[in-house]
């Protein structure tokens, strides 16, 4: 019976990766035709393989042919790679190896894979919100773009809150709060027409005019700009860091108890804690980073930038980090709580995406595939053991 399982695995390898024999497309015809669960597992399989080239992949810069070329590689090297539980492509140019994909064997062999995720009721999201300066709250369901509050407008079409100069300058300028909750996110357009976009757990405070020497806003949590060039510097508060520009394309996150960071996309900016004649400048391509265990001392380091600015763009992509990285990032991006109780699989590295389309089973799945953990939803919690 073992062996026949490992020929079945081998042959479900082979017509996935488009090198099945005539003989084995034979067995396995056979193979299907004799229950609805084998075909049940065959279509499983295939779909599991079919998402793992987008979702679990290499992050680096790998032409996506040769990614493909080394997946069909691996498989064809052997039916042992299905016993290892494991199957390991090499990236170019890389000395170590990205473990991507669980074996087919664990997955659709082992009874214990269709129960180890159980879920329960999920409750309803919670809203974007906009506070005015009169105290003023409204939803973002109350925000149309038919519904004119002042100078600040919802555009619905394109998720975007837009911030129209006043009619008149001698209106009191008034700030504005707008509180992005887990698993939301959400595009301002500011007065001066600068771009920003809003991830989710984040508050950003701005006026409905820039006025005086600079242009001030405030962001707790994580954003992304794109400053429009002005003769007036356009300054970001992050409590404990600023962030001062002319023109350019960035992103900063300033999430409590998480590390305070601002990448460098495109153009140039000065960064500065306490002492603005002690500024320090980024480069495209480089990450200023504040740790909180490391008496907040500012460093600046090169990073693959599309890794912390992906997110704007509806992908949560992450490379070589541990799950307890990552735990907080997926609270955020899929509006959950995850309890941890699994000190190892904590410390266990991934390399991937995940899209704005995708939910916490589907991730915990494939995390799964990983790992040998056993997981379940109640509510808005998720209890890895």
């Amino acid at each position: 019976m073992e062996k026949e399982t490992s020929d079945i695995e081998a042959l479900i390898a082979e017509s996935l990766c488009g090198e099945l024999s005539e003989k084995g497309r034979d067995r396995l015809d056979n193979w299907l035709r004799k229950s609805q669960e084998n075909r049940t597992r065959y279509e499983s399989a295939k779909t599991v393989w079919n998402n793992s080239g987008e979702l679990f992949r290499p992050t680096r810069s790998i032409p996506e042919p040769l990614f493909l070329k080394k997946k069909q590689e691996g498989l064809k090297k052997g039916r042992n790679i299905f016993t290892a539980r494991k199957v390991i492509w090499w990236t170019a140019g890389l000395a170590a190896s990205i473990v991507v994909f669980a074996t087919l064997s664990y997955m659709f062999f082992s009874p214990a894979y269709f129960r180890k995720g159980s879920v329960g009721n999920l409750s309803e999201d919670r809203q974007i919100t906009v506070s005015f300066g009169d105290n003023e709250k409204k939803s973002i369901s109350e925000l149309r773009l038919s519904k004119n509050l002042g100078n600040v407008i919802y555009d619905t079409a394109t998720n975007t809150i837009k911030v129209n100069k006043p009619f008149s300058a001698s209106i009191q300028k008034k700030m504005t709060s707008l509180e992005v909750p887990r698993g939301k996110r959400i595009n301002v357009l500011l007065a001066d027409g600068t771009a920003v976009a809003v991830n989710s757990s984040s508050k950003l405070t701005f006026p409905d005019r820039f006025s005086g020497y600079a242009r001030e806003v405030f962001i707790e949590g994580e954003a992304f700009f794109k400053v429009t060039t002005s003769n007036k510097p356009f300054l970001v508060r992050m409590g404990g860091l600023n962030v001062k520009v002319l023109g350019t394309e960035f992103n900063v996150s300033n999430y409590k108890g998480e590390n305070k960071a601002v990448t460098l996309r495109e153009g140039k900016v000065a960064l500065y804690q306490f002492d603005e004649r002690e500024s320090r400048h980024l480069k495209p391509g480089q990450q200023a980073l504040v740790r909180t265990d490391n008496n907040k001392k500012l460093v600046i380091r090169k990073v693959n930038v599309e890794e912390y600015v992906s997110w704007k763009d509806g992908l949560l992509i992450f490379e070589d980090r541990s799950f307890e990285e990552l735990e907080a990032a997926l609270e955020r991006w899929f509006d959950v709580d995850i309890d941890n109780r699994n000190a190892s699989f904590a410390l266990e590295t991934f390399s991937g995406q995940f899209a704005e389309s995708d939910d916490i089973e589907y991730a915990m799945e494939l995390f799964g595939f990983r790992t040998d953990i056993e997981y379940s939803f109640q509510e808005k919690r998720v209890t890895i053991e």
